[in-house]
């Protein structure tokens, strides 16, 4: 895409999640605020205290984070990604769980990094604290060879993050999706046209 075509793309889509979320509270999107909390988690000035959102994108794709009175994050990702490459940066924050299922067939798939990967963005999403949260010490599902399922935390790991489960989706060709709640829910997937 052109440097136009990539702003445009942008501006449509940001405008699109603040009409979405516009309608989840009752106003009008252009006039939302979105402010970052403590924990460096976003958030509608004036929204009622059961909203939780959570926004990602990526190559034109815009994603939308609802949450109901529960904390919620989203993550998407190319697949093709070099930064998520073994021996990058990725690394240091995969669990030794994932690190040993990466080494395996099944984690060798050209999606597995890029899964795990999106799994464990979505997660510290949802839980906020920036990387205060130590991303090595948790195993998602997708390491496993899961699609879906709760977060294994580890021991030493704080306990507010305990209780989360976490999806993959597809929101588009050669991209992977995932969303992190607490509790136990559903995915719902809805399609806007841009």
């Amino acid at each position: 895409m052109r440097q136009a075509e990539v702003r445009h793309a942008f501006v449509v889509g940001r405008a699109r999640v603040r009409e979405i979320l516009g309608r989840y509270v009752g106003q009008p999107g252009e006039t939302l605020d979105v402010v970052a909390r403590v924990d460096a988690r976003p958030v509608l000035a004036g929204a009622p205290p059961w909203f939780d959102f959570s926004f990602s994108r990526c190559e034109g794709i815009h994603v939308c984070a609802i949450g109901v009175s529960r904390r919620i994050g989203v993550d998407v990702q190319p697949i093709a990604d070099d930064r998520l490459a073994s021996g990058s940066v990725a690394d240091a924050v995969l669990s030794p769980a994932e690190v040993a299922w990466l080494a395996t067939p099944a984690g060798a798939a050209p999606s597995a990094r890029a899964r795990v990967l999106t799994q464990k963005e979505a997660f510290m999403k949802a839980v906020g604290g920036g990387l205060t949260l130590p991303a090595a010490g948790f195993t998602v599902p997708a390491a496993t060879g899961h699609d879906a399922g709760p977060v294994d935390i580890a021991a030493e790991t704080a306990s507010a993050a305990r209780g989360y489960t976490v999806r993959l989706f597809t929101p588009g060709p050669g991209i992977v999706g995932a969303v992190a709640a607490e509790g136990t829910w559903r995915l719902t997937l809805l399609h806007y046209p841009a």
